[in-house]
């Protein structure tokens, strides 16, 4: 930049040039070669008393340590920030000044030009006279706390730490999630951190603090244990992250923090009968039993169950320990629920060592009791048992009613047939108007007393077309030819289907060939 030098003092200048030379060096020297500003600094940095009569110009060289000699379009913007005046005065200042536009870090012009941040801007100054004498002079541009410090969007609204954390353990870093929008970016020295109360009933800082204000570590102050928080219902602890500028603007910000206090399997299993509530030393399990029984042992009080102390509920897997004199090889227990089963025989009083174990990496273990003791009493048996062996017996019972059920069934079918078939041997032709069913007696009873009446009884029966003729020499009448009306077949063939064994006729057929002894059978030859 040329400098601006007042009309009036040029003419004088210009006047008195030829006849005295002015010396610059005594002048430029008064100039500071190196002067620091606050980046927000505006106004005059330095004033020098000159001679009037003396010329000088003013460019500026670097901005940090980029030559812009050869830019003379970016040299000239990094001029216009600066205002180089000579006054018009007998005894002129030079002013050196910054105008309205600040030297502001945070200005995209300046972090383009070089960049990064802006530091430093290099002037070469020179000065006309008797001599010519240049003059390179520096200007520092120090950083001011413009903005305050902000938690950024990635802090953790509460974090987790598990139980029995040692002492002085850190568990948290605050500086991380910091941002600042002042160039250059602050450091973690730059910052106080500290912790306070929350002024809550979860109050965390009688576990965690924070040592050392220049440290943002957050570090166990007690160990916390998880199932002691837990009974007063304080598993989530709350405090409130404090974190102010060390510089003179004294930023303050602070926040809420929260930690979970995370239960980890620190605890063995414990089992649960009445009058148990966690890790009792007593276990008063018994069970009754037989000699030769096999199966399910009732366990008294109540089943064995074990539970894990921890939160976490870890599966518990059962066993028996082994005893000295092999005791335990008469039983043997389900690992998933603990039923005890009977698989040998019992003969005397004794214990068994029943152990639970969690399903975890530790592996924590506990133990218990369990009495054996012998009866004959089958109330001691388990209900199933009980009911297993009641349906046997019922199954027994019906199995014989079954089976003498099939006799007696067998006997009657065959009585039924033996009768039927006896029946049916017995079955003979009878008169038409005689039932099937006339007896013997009623037969004989009903005979005709003469020979008349028992002709004309006959011929009642027959069909006149088959009443007898005489065909024969000897006079004698053909054959009657009969028909069982109730079969509707000939007297031939009812005599084909006789009986093996001959029987005594109850009656014969009067034919008209035959004879019969009226003093026996009543009838005379016709």
């Amino acid at each position: 930049m040329n400098i601006i030098i007042n009309r009036k003092a040029r003419a004088i200048y210009f006047a008195l040039a030829g006849l005295i030379l002015c010396d610059c060096g005594t002048y430029i020297s008064n100039i500071p070669e190196v002067t620091a500003v606050n980046e927000t600094h505006t106004g005059v940095m330095w004033n020098v008393t000159v001679d009037p009569s003396t010329n000088w110009t003013f460019h500026a060289t670097k901005v940090n340590s980029y030559d812009i000699t050869t830019n003379l379009d970016l040299q000239l913007k990094v001029e216009n920030y600066f205002n180089f005046t000579l006054s018009s005065d007998t005894s002129a200042f030079l002013s050196f000044k910054i105008l309205n536009n600040s030297l502001d870090k945070e200005d995209m012009f300046w972090r383009n030009t070089n960049g990064g941040e802006l530091k430093e801007i290099h002037f070469k100054v020179n000065c006309f006279g008797a001599d010519n004498v240049p003059k390179d002079i520096r200007i520092i541009i120090e950083s001011v706390n413009e903005f305050p410090q902000q938690f950024n969007n990635s802090f953790p609204k509460i974090i987790k730490v598990d139980e029995n954390t040692k002492n002085d353990t850190s568990v948290f870093s605050i500086f991380q999630y910091l941002i600042d929008a002042d160039i250059p970016t602050p450091q973690l020295k730059d910052f106080t951190y500290t912790v306070k109360s929350s002024n809550g009933q979860n109050d965390g800082t009688p576990w965690f603090y924070i040592p050392i204000a220049s440290s943002d570590n957050l570090r166990v102050k007690a160990s916390p244990d998880f199932d002691q928080l837990h009974k007063n219902n304080m598993t989530i602890l709350t405090l409130t992250v404090v974190v102010k500028a060390n510089d003179e603007s004294g930023f303050e910000i602070n926040t809420t923090l929260q930690i979970e206090i995370v239960d980890v399997d620190d605890l063995p299993p414990s089992f649960q009968y009445p009058g148990c509530q966690n890790n009792c030393s007593v276990t008063p399990y018994e069970a009754y039993t037989g000699p030769s029984w096999r199966g399910p042992v009732k366990v008294q009080p109540t089943d064995i169950k074990a539970k894990d102390q921890d939160s976490i509920g870890s599966a518990i897997k059962y066993s028996i320990k082994q005893s000295p004199n092999n005791y335990h090889s008469s039983f043997e227990i389900d690992q998933s629920n603990g039923a005890i089963t009977q698989i040998g025989d019992v003969l005397t009083v004794n214990v068994l060592t029943i152990v639970a174990t969690e399903d975890t990496t530790n592996g924590f273990s506990q133990s218990a009791t369990l009495l054996i003791r012998l009866s004959n009493d089958s109330s001691y048996l388990p209900e199933a048992s009980k009911m297993n062996d009641d349906s046997s017996k019922l199954k027994l019972i019906a199995i014989v009613v079954g089976a003498i059920s099939l006799v007696i069934i067998g006997i009657l079918i065959f009585l039924v047939i033996f009768v039927y078939k006896r029946t049916k041997k017995k079955m003979t032709v009878v008169p038409k108007e005689q039932s099937p069913d006339t007896t013997v007696e009623e037969l004989v009873s009903d005979r005709p007393s003469t020979v008349d009446e028992k002709v004309n009884n006959w011929k009642q029966t027959i069909d006149p077309r088959q009443w007898p003729t005489v065909t024969s020499r000897r006079q004698q009448l053909d054959p009657l030819h009969l028909r069982d009306e109730s079969t509707e077949t000939e007297e031939s063939s009812i005599k084909k289907k006789k009986p093996r064994k001959k029987k005594k006729k109850l009656m014969e057929i009067f034919d008209g060939t035959k004879q019969y002894d009226e003093s026996s059978n009543g009838l005379y030859q016709l």
